[in-house]
Order: C-alpha cells, then sequence, then structure tokens
C-alpha cells in the first residue's frame, strides 16, 4: 500500500526562519570583524605579513559569504516548495 504524502509545513516554516536568523546573524558579525581587520591592516599594522593577512582573510571571507548566499538560496527553495505544497493541497480539497 502507498503512504500518502505528508510535508509538515510548519516545521519547514521554522527551519526557514531559523536558516534566515543564522544567516543574519552570520553576515552582521562577519561585516563587523571585516571592518576590525580593515582597519588594524590599513592602520597600525605596517608590515608585509599584513598585506599577506589581509588577503588571505578577504578569501576567506569571501567563501565565508558565499555560503551565507547559499544559505539563503536554500530558504528560497524550501519557501517556493511550501508555497507549491499548499496550493496543491488547497485544490485537493
Amino acid at each position: 500500500m502507498t503512504q500518502p504524502l505528508h510535508l509538515d509545513t510548519e516545521a519547514w516554516t521554522d527551519f526557514i526562519t531559523k536558516i534566515n536568523a543564522y544567516t543574519d546573524e552570520g553576515k552582521g558579525k562577519l561585516d563587523i570583524l571585516t571592518l576590525y581587520v580593515d582597519d588594524l591592516t590599513s592602520g597600525e599594522w605596517k608590515a608585509p605579513a599584513a598585506l599577506e593577512f589581509k588577503a588571505d582573510f578577504d578569501n576567506w571571507s569571501s567563501i565565508e559569504y558565499s555560503y551565507y548566499e547559499q544559505f539563503n538560496e536554500l530558504a528560497q527553495r524550501v519557501t517556493r516548495e511550501i508555497a507549491q505544497w499548499l496550493e496543491t493541497a488547497n485544490t485537493l480539497e
């Protein structure tokens, strides 16, 4: 016997809320950290190592930002899936 399809939309909506909060918080903290690094490497720290550190940090932060963007895209995809699921469920009622 085939199992009926089921999607717990409330649980997935909660997941989206948490993903959005996580990405917003992470981006905010990364923005602050970037400001600190920019200040340190453009002011007080005058050495070749400062430029290397800044380049390494910029590379790392770029990767980190891309992860946050991927999380946002995932949340958007899940949001669209929930909307489609609810629309389909409404037509079957």
